[in-house]
């Protein structure tokens, strides 16, 4: 081992990575039916643009296009209305995390890694991200049942503008 490590996966954790990988294959195509069913029900809106990343895994994205000053009342409107939309995931941009994670090593700072340095993804994390659903929601809904959350999220938009 040329760094002297060792690592070793617990015979527990192996089984269950690969029952995991077996039904990794279903759990995809559905989240691809839970997202087109997702932006079926949105349809195109001025406020709200779809993520162009169909196979997005991860949960389903939006951008709001809106006053950025709206984007927190309008997600819990959307909350209100059974919608389960919410801003981020992503607070700070990955570049300015270093600065505030808790390492138990120290890590230089690097001029890329400040304020400023990728204003388009700052501006993006602070005033435009939205998250309608993770991986874990999608994989408990029905496409009738997101389909319904895009039309609702759809009058809502046409609420505001």
């Amino acid at each position: 081992h040329d760094l002297g490590l060792n690592y070793r996966l617990h015979p527990l954790a192996a089984l269950l990575a690969l029952a995991g990988i077996e039904d990794l294959p279903r759990r995809l195509a559905n989240r691809r039916r839970i997202w087109s069913a997702f932006h079926r029900g949105l349809g195109s809106t001025p406020l709200l643009q779809g993520s162009s990343l169909s196979g997005a895994a991860y949960g389903i994205p939006l951008s709001w296009e809106g006053d950025p000053d709206l984007r927190a009342s309008f997600a819990e409107q959307a909350r209100e209305h059974g919608v389960p939309l919410r801003c981020g995931p992503v607070r700070i941009p990955l570049h300015l995390r270093l600065q505030t994670a808790v390492l138990p090593f120290p890590v230089p700072s690097h001029a890329s890694q400040k304020a400023g340095s990728c204003p388009v993804a700052e501006a993006h994390c602070v005033d435009k991200e939205l998250w309608a659903l993770s991986a874990v929601d999608m994989d408990a809904i029905s496409p009738a049942q997101i389909r319904s959350m895009g039309e609702t999220l759809r009058v809502l938009v046409d609420k505001t503008c």
